[in-house]
């Protein structure tokens, strides 16, 4: 029995534990040192969005073989757990008819999970490496798309119709910003090295197992230099709630998925746990974007955006363990 505990205990399931920690850690100390820092924040987040990251995702494609067409399911399979999570968020809402700027946060936080190098990615790159990275950033490939269509008509429908945003318009601007651009480009940019370019020279192969924690340091660091705890106490309620969705319900969800793909997915293990991670994740803080944009409870998307990833941190070996029992 110690025996077979103890290979799921590998040492690398509690490495995400620590990067995260000690990222938002020296980000929060940080902010303590020399006060407000969101000019700083903002400038470290962009630096893992222009380079960084895009990085990662380009040289994680370009090594792998993606021959299986099968696997243009993994965005529609990240599409559709998302779309059920917003239904118990729905139900909710009807139910207790929480004012409408409240509202409209349960139901983004609900739809938009934290799937990329912050959480899910990443988890999926501690798991298996380069393969699970690359699998990861196919599944997430619906988010922007999801996030300036449906993203944007719920949260217009409950906030504020003072500012006349058009989604195409804002959508257009965002791409402009390399920040945007970049990270999404980096997918189609990564699937055409896959697909067309000569193999990945050898020199490069060490890159990712260094760069992906790094990455995922910096974005910690630059969320935590902007961490806010003034408010959690009042929408303590609501996180639970959102809490249950991402790691109860959408995990159960998630796992219909795993059962799907283990019966007409490639054969590869990799993506039913991918599946499953990507299940599991909290609220993505693209949540608080749209608050800010139309208007909802901004303490309200911060403290479900601040609870659900702080318990989705201490919960990630676990996510990892049972990930890896899938196999």
């Amino acid at each position: 029995m110690a025996d077979g505990l103890s290979q799921y205990m590998d040492p690398r399931f509690v490495f995400p534990l620590g990067v995260m920690l000690a990222g938002l850690t020296v980000g929060y100390v940080i902010k303590l040192r020399i006060g407000e820092c969101i000019p700083q924040s903002k400038k470290l987040t962009r630096v893992g969005l222009v380079w960084l990251d895009p990085l990662n995702v380009c040289l994680a494609l370009w090594g792998q073989e993606i021959a299986d067409a099968r696997l243009a399911g993994l965005p529609l399979t990240g599409l559709s757990i998302a779309l059920l999570a917003v239904v118990p968020a729905y139900v909710w809402v009807k139910w207790r008819k929480p004012p409408p700027k409240r509202a409209g946060v349960l139901v983004t936080t609900s739809l938009f999970s934290n799937l990329g190098p912050t959480f899910g990615t990443f988890l999926c790159f501690v798991l298996a490496g380069e393969a699970g990275f690359a699998a990861a950033a196919l599944f997430a490939l619906y988010f922007y798309p999801t996030f300036f269509t449906l993203g944007f008509i719920i949260a217009r429908r409950y906030g504020s119709e003072g500012e006349d945003l058009s989604a195409l318009r804002y959508m257009v601007d965002t791409m402009k910003d390399p920040a945007s651009r970049n990270p999404v480009l980096s997918v189609f940019v990564g699937l055409a090295l896959s697909f067309w370019a000569p193999e990945r020279p050898a020199f490069l192969n060490p890159v990712p197992e260094f760069s992906v924690p790094i990455t995922t340091f910096v974005y910690l660091v630059a969320i935590g230099m902007t961490l806010d705890f003034s408010k959690v106490a009042e929408y303590t309620r609501h996180a639970a709630g959102v809490g249950l969705i991402k790691f109860v319900y959408s995990p159960i969800v998630g796992l219909g998925f795993v059962w799907l793909w283990g019966r007409f997915g490639p054969e590869d293990v990799l993506y039913q746990q991918v599946v499953f991670i990507q299940s599991c994740m909290p609220a993505a803080i693209f949540s608080l974007i749209l608050a800010n944009l139309f208007n909802l409870n901004r303490n309200m998307a911060n403290t479900i955006w601040l609870l659900t990833n702080g318990f989705a941190i201490i919960l990630s070996p676990l996510i990892l363990v049972a990930a890896r029992a899938l196999g």
